[in-house]
């Protein structure tokens, strides 16, 4: 499997939030909760990885993004949201230069893509809420994805015929952009009277053009109101 250089930071990083998400949900679960008043509005942000995988391989980088939701009819609500590429290191506190490299030197060809860069995303849909409990809601939905960033296309290479036979690749930078589908599936827990909302999230978004498979896992905090 290809993956990013700092794969297994990210995933310490991502693991490193998913035990403050349960912490915080220990430390207020104490508190009266007051679920039967629901509101009309929420705001979300969420922060976690991602995998894709358009043929050549699976690689995986972290991504961020911000949703707005609003019910609309009983159980029924629509939601815009906005996700974009990023990393996260020691290095760089917020690195937004993301390359996704496709392939690997033996299927380099000439003309053939070699790394996705930078990939922003703004969706939206519909999706359906359903509360089993009190303090807690399932959500299921479908959104419209419209994405866009830049691709890179090799050109030509060169390759050291001495040890250690390394590489000097040449390539075409180009703007992209896709339109796609996202399924999605998240959870809810609502704190302090129903006001606040943590959770965890599951999507799937499909760039029609190129048939590439994006799988987002994330954890989320909000607000209603």
């Amino acid at each position: 499997m290809l993956l990013d250089p700092i794969y297994f930071y990210t995933m310490k990083h991502l693991f490193a939030l998913l035990m403050f998400f349960f912490s915080s949900i220990s430390y207020v679960t104490a508190a009266p909760v007051d679920s039967s008043k629901r509101y009309s509005n929420s705001i979300k942000f969420s922060n976690g990885l991602f995998w894709i995988s358009d043929g050549h391989d699976m690689v995986s980088n972290t991504q961020i993004q911000g949703r707005y939701e609003r019910k609309v009819y009983k159980n029924w609500y629509i939601s815009v949201g906005y996700a974009q590429w990023y990393s996260f290191n020691r290095k760089n506190a917020f690195r937004k230069d993301i390359r996704i490299r496709t392939s690997v030197y033996l299927d380099w060809e000439i003309g053939s893509l070699y790394s996705r860069i930078n990939y922003k995303m703004i969706d939206a849909g519909v999706f359906y809420k359903f509360q089993p409990a009190k303090t807690n809601a399932v959500n299921a939905g479908i959104n419209i994805m419209y994405a866009w960033g830049q691709n890179a296309y090799i050109d030509h290479w060169l390759v050291n015929p001495e040890p250690p036979y390394d590489a000097l690749l040449f390539h075409t930078t180009k703007k992209v952009n896709y339109i796609g589908i996202v399924p999605n599936l998240s959870y809810d827990y609502f704190l302090i009277k129903s006001r606040l909302v943590v959770g965890l999230g599951a999507r799937g978004r499909y760039y029609l053009q190129e048939s590439i498979l994006q799988m987002d896992c994330d954890i989320h905090a909000g607000f209603n109101f």
